[in-house]
């Protein structure tokens, strides 16, 4: 059965009985080569849960796109992409990964600059 899901849509986050919306965001940034382009930034006392992405390269030779948890932190996703190609993951409900808490997402590019497309939810996580 295909599922369509709606970036507009508003997750129900269920804590003990207390609800709080998620609202799905997207960020975009064209990002340069080098490291530490910031995606999302971070939140105090907050997760950022990676819903879904489309990252294109650039048009001279491949480039690698990693996706890190803040400035130094761990790689979470690495993309390998030949010129002008594209990789995408469509929206899930229970997301790809996700950032630590208080912390940034950022991309690191190699060779070649591109646009990176992020779909995510941020949320306070259980204590």
């Amino acid at each position: 059965m295909i599922q369509e899901f709606d970036p507009t849509r508003v997750l129900v986050d269920s804590r003990g009985g207390a609800l709080s919306n998620l609202k799905v965001q997207s960020a975009s940034v064209a990002a340069s080569v080098g490291t530490g382009t910031s995606i999302i930034a971070a939140v105090s006392g907050q997760r950022h849960r990676i819903l879904g992405w489309h990252l294109s390269a650039g048009l001279a030779g491949n480039t690698v796109i990693s996706l890190r948890d803040g400035a130094g932190g761990t790689v979470l996703a690495q993309f390998n992409l030949v010129a002008t190609a594209r990789d995408f993951a469509p929206i899930s409900f229970s997301g790809y990964f996700e950032c630590s808490t208080n912390t940034a997402l950022v991309c690191d590019l190699t060779t070649t600059d591109g646009l990176v497309n992020i779909f995510y939810v941020t949320y306070t996580p259980p204590a």
